[in-house]
């Protein structure tokens, strides 16, 4: 009897304790007011495809993650455990590669990233007049930046720099053009090679999920395809079905060698780490599930022989 009785008191006083300190924290707040859809959701949600935005709306919305609620992909935004090469990339905490203390734009990054829109509170005075205002009304404006590379590109030119903090040093220069060169961090056997002037080239996303992105190139001359999402060793890449290594590019980013023609590009995520902690979970679960159900009947049986 006892035994239930502390059971129960341990679980009281762990919800008791649990609502005390908790409440401070916690607010309820009503999401169709926090997160009612803008009209300049709908413009970029039919403007943006799959590049990204620089939200600098510290006003309006008081929320780094307003925009990626509805999808909206951005180069920045709260996460609570940030890849350490992209983060050191967008200038840390400060997200000073992005933007300086006045909030103007930093252009070679975010031209890496693939930052198509700018989004400003109204009244913002752009001093950058290569960027065009597209959009300014219920007290938001959004401009274009038409110098921003596209997610996915072909670069036939690279260099070498191995320290994280050196790359990201070069990259972040005033006068870095992301379309000269992509910098890696160890030589490759592959070679690129130059194509004619005039010959062009093509590298489109044809789908695009969290752990799967495919990509249709066609190159006139073997060339790196340069893919502008975060660089993890669980990304693996094939080309027309067969593996490719990938390269940490720009120091946080995604490039892998292809040949001269026309090619289907696949990055698929695949965690050995992942799948070896499935396995151990679903084995500890069935070893649970027969320890239990060996439990119950033993204590059956053990219980039966009393009785008899």
């Amino acid at each position: 009897k006892f035994v239930p009785i502390a059971i129960g008191f341990v679980i009281l006083f762990s919800l008791v304790d649990n609502w005390r300190i908790d409440s401070k924290f916690i607010h309820t707040l009503n999401p169709q007011e926090r997160f009612s859809k803008h009209s300049s959701v709908t413009f970029l949600e039919q403007n943006l495809g799959y590049d990204r935005i620089l939200d600098m709306t510290f006003r309006m919305f008081r929320s780094q993650d307003y925009y990626a609620y509805f999808g909206i992909k951005q180069v920045a935004g709260y996460h609570g455990n940030q890849l350490k090469a992209y983060d050191k990339l967008i200038g840390g905490l400060e997200k000073s590669h992005l933007y300086d203390r006045y909030g103007v734009p930093q252009l070679p990054v975010l031209n890496l990233l693939g930052a198509r829109y700018f989004v400003y509170d109204a009244g913002y005075p752009m001093p950058d007049s290569s960027l065009q205002r597209v959009y300014d009304m219920d007290q938001i404006t959004i401009y274009r930046n038409p110098h921003a590379l596209p997610r996915s590109f072909i670069i036939h030119n690279y260099g070498v720099i191995s320290d994280l903090d050196s790359i990201v040093n070069v990259v972040a220069r005033p006068r870095f053009d992301p379309r000269r060169f992509v910098i890696l961090e160890k030589e490759p056997e592959f070679k690129p090679e130059q194509p004619l002037m005039d010959r062009v080239e093509e590298c489109q996303i044809i789908d695009y999920e969290p752990e799967y992105v495919k990509i249709a190139a066609m190159l006139k001359a073997p060339g790196f395809v340069c893919l502008s999402d975060p660089y993890y060793p669980a990304w693996k890449a094939y080309i027309d079905g067969e593996e490719t290594e990938v390269f940490r590019a720009y120091g946080a980013l995604r490039a892998i060698g292809v040949p001269k023609g026309e090619h289907v590009i696949e990055f698929v995520y695949k965690s050995e780490m992942y799948e070896r902690s499935k396995i151990v979970t679903y084995a500890t679960i069935i070893f649970v599930l027969i320890s239990v159900a060996g439990g119950i009947v033993y204590s059956r049986m053990k219980r039966k022989k009393k009785d008899g």
